[in-house]
């Protein structure tokens, strides 16, 4: 299929630039077997049959945008990864702006007074990623939680660069525990521990897996045949507990269900490939629909809460391939004529598979 097969328009206004005010108070689409129906998220509880189980993504969004001086030149930092020991010293691949300030040898002192070294400078093929080295830092966990500020995706605005103090609660999830993502799995931002409380009690199983959003989650498709795009690679932990949960309601037939892509796409590519639990994986997994008429079948769910997506995103065409291309289209046109809240800060669907 064709890159322009995957787009629909997206009134600018319909991109929420700030979070509800409360946590749960979104709204909610309902897809069940092709029929659309208006709901909230506050009332999810009545979408999910008892011992159903929801998989949620637990990493935690570190402070990865970050400022500092070039020879009295300000530059913004954003990290494209959590800070790696090397040899004594922390080190990350980052982009920053204005690019073309820095160069191979460039020391920047970020703010608190770390040292940032360029050890490598990007080339044609790395998407203008560099290689910072970070020195004179002890803690670095306590310097980005002091210095550092919320990685908002670029379609939301802020005036100074810097984020407002609600998003440094609000693109977090309740639930956020392993630190590494510089984007948030954005489905999970609707949850209240009251609402998961209620799930639980409902006899709803919830567990966990771990998948470390990386900056590559904004990055568009750009081939013109979609089979030709290069899916960014991630990083995904997922527990035995976790597996033999799933692998307990598989057998009695019981719905999983992914909260959010990221938490699909881990789950999805373990069972898919028969990787190990408890230990770190990875995944370039991609799914998209081959033709108009093609329907992925999933190798572990049934159904996917979800925010709605970019325009010819990879996360759009996933949505495409689970639902079948002309009923996630119909979706999106019910979605933007109801004015639903889109992206990261937006409304949410359930959808059925």
């Amino acid at each position: 299929m064709l890159r322009f097969d995957f787009e629909y328009e997206l009134p600018s206004a319909l991109i929420a630039q700030n979070p509800p005010a409360k946590r749960g108070e979104s709204r909610l689409l309902v897809d069940r077997d092709g029929q659309k129906i208006h709901s909230e998220i506050k009332e999810l509880r009545r979408w999910l049959p008892s011992g159903a189980v929801l998989v949620l993504n637990d990493t935690r969004v570190i402070n990865a945008r970050l400022f500092g001086l070039l020879r009295d030149k300000r530059i913004e930092v954003f990290l494209l990864e959590n800070p790696r020991l090397n040899n004594g010293s922390y080190e990350a691949h980052a982009f920053a702006r204005p690019a073309r300030a820095l160069s191979k040898g460039s020391v920047l002192t970020l703010d608190g007074g770390v040292r940032a070294q360029v050890l490598a400078i990007p080339s044609r093929d790395n998407e203008q990623r560099f290689l910072l080295r970070l020195s004179a830092v002890k803690d670095i966990d306590l310097w980005l939680k002091a210095y550092g500020s919320t990685p908002l995706p670029p379609y939301i605005a802020r005036e100074n660069l810097k984020s407002l103090e609600v998003d440094q609660e609000r693109y977090q999830t309740v639930y956020a525990h392993t630190a590494g993502s510089v984007a948030a799995p954005t489905a999970g931002l609707h949850f209240t521990e009251a609402m998961l409380a209620q799930l639980r009690a409902q006899g709803i199983k919830i567990v966990t897996c771990t998948l470390h959003i990386g900056s590559g989650t904004f990055k568009p498709v750009r081939n013109k045949h979609v089979a030709d795009h290069l899916m960014h690679q991630e990083h995904y932990y997922v527990s035995k507990e976790t597996v033999d949960t799933i692998s307990e309601a598989r057998k009695s037939s019981s719905p999983v269900i992914a909260m959010g892509t990221t938490s699909f796409r881990s789950i999805e590519d373990l069972f898919r490939f028969k990787k190990s639990a408890d230990s770190w994986q990875s995944t370039r997994l991609f799914i998209y629909p081959k033709n108009k008429d093609d329907i992925y079948r999933s190798e572990v769910f049934s159904g996917m809460i979800t925010n709605f997506h970019q325009p010819a995103s990879t996360l759009y065409m996933l949505i495409c391939a689970l639902l079948g291309y002309e009923r996630a289209r119909q979706l999106y046109l019910e979605a933007v004529a109801k004015k639903y809240r889109f992206l990261s800060y937006g409304d949410a669907c359930f959808l059925e598979f």
